[in-house]
């Protein structure tokens, strides 16, 4: 197993401190994307009455077709399983660039235009906040031109500018509406994910906690049952703690434990879990890692706390027991059982060892 110095310990890829991704749930943009579709077909449909009922159908409506059918299917079922800030920024300006270039194809309308574009951007702002329903205004005025010059429409309608006026009122309206909605969500998500990260940690080490390490565990069991990938288990006391509580005072523990959480975040692998277990001892999981490999890495962490002090002048040793995964260990309490008699084996020795077992 080889060391790693930098760990992302995030249990979100949605973490407020990672912009890359969205911080909304997927199924609240799959239903803003639903809402938006249904829109936007009704809209268009209103515009293009005239042109069905005189069976006007030219090159204008393949791209109409294909708008309402390829495209609206492909953005709510074809990208709402990977959205970053990245994609929905270009799948929503893309929508706007055909939604402009299908409202001329459509014919001019701008009663039409215009309430759909309201409606298009409402749910822009909602999802990408003031800019991206900027640059969206941009890409569907960019549609509209480009119709102007390449596609044939069926027809123009005269503008009613009161109609027009009050559209752009509206539009004046939506955007600042969609804005705030989608800041109010934002915080409210980013909350969430905050306070689901503060229940999976350990508030003294930043570690996670007893709990989420049982899951992760439990998960492994089960990816081993269905794969057989290796792993294994770690189970860690600091030997002699309670001398330092007693003699230093619980304040000094606290730092020494905080201490020894830094010593696993800068030693291990970004796949590995680490937990504080439980007082004094902690547990790591090891994924894809033998039980050998894992005494190795062990055996470093080891000697790194014999070399260097946790706090000024004061040494800790710390008593390892490895379990690594087999198919005779039918359940993850098992597994956990199997390290934690590897433990109290090290102890049992003496303490400051390593004991290591495969299996019964």
């Amino acid at each position: 197993m080889q060391q790693i110095k930098s760990i992302d310990y995030s249990i979100n890829q949605a973490s407020p401190n990672n912009q890359k991704f969205l911080v909304f749930p997927k199924e609240f943009i799959y239903q803003t994307l639903k809402i938006r579709a249904a829109g936007i077909l009704l809209a268009v449909t209103s515009e293009s009455i005239p042109a069905i009922l005189s069976a006007n159908l030219h090159f204008s409506w393949l791209l109409t077709t294909a708008y309402l059918v390829l495209w609206q299917f492909f953005m709510i079922i074809g990208r709402t399983k990977q959205f970053t800030q990245s994609n929905l920024s270009i799948l929503l300006n893309t929508d706007h660039l055909i939604g402009g270039l299908t409202a001329i194809a459509c014919g001019f309308n701008i009663f039409g235009i215009l309430v759909t574009l309201c409606m298009m951007l409402l749910t822009t702002a909602i999802l990408g906040g003031w800019i991206l329903a900027a640059k969206a205004l941009c890409a569907h005025i960019l549609g509209i031109w480009i119709g102007f010059g390449f596609l044939t429409p069926i027809g123009y309608s005269q503008i009613n500018f009161p109609y027009l006026f009050y559209c752009l009122c509206l539009i004046g309206f939506f955007i600042p509406m969609g804005a705030l909605i989608h800041t109010t969500v934002r915080r409210l998500n980013i909350q969430k994910i905050e306070l689901s990260e503060l229940s999976f940690r350990d508030e003294l080490t930043g570690l996670h906690n007893r709990r989420y390490w049982n899951n992760r565990v439990t998960e492994e069991h089960a990816r081993f049952l269905r794969g057989g990938h290796t792993a294994s288990l770690v189970l860690i006391d600091l030997d002699h703690f309670k001398r330092i509580n007693d003699s230093q005072g619980h304040s000094v523990g606290d730092d020494v434990i905080r201490r020894f959480g830094e010593f696993l975040k800068r030693d291990l692998r970004s796949i590995d879990v680490a937990c504080r277990y439980g007082g004094e001892e902690f547990a790591l999981l090891l994924p894809n890692t033998s039980p050998k490999a894992a005494s190795e890495a062990m055996h470093r962490l080891k000697k790194n706390l014999q070399d260097t002090p946790l706090m000024d002048q004061l040494f800790v040793t710390a008593s390892f027991g490895i379990a690594g995964l087999t198919s005779q260990l039918a359940t993850p309490k098992e597994w956990i059982n199997l390290a934690d008699r590897m433990l109290y084996q090290a102890k049992n020795q003496g303490r400051n060892q390593i004991c290591i077992q495969d299996a019964f």
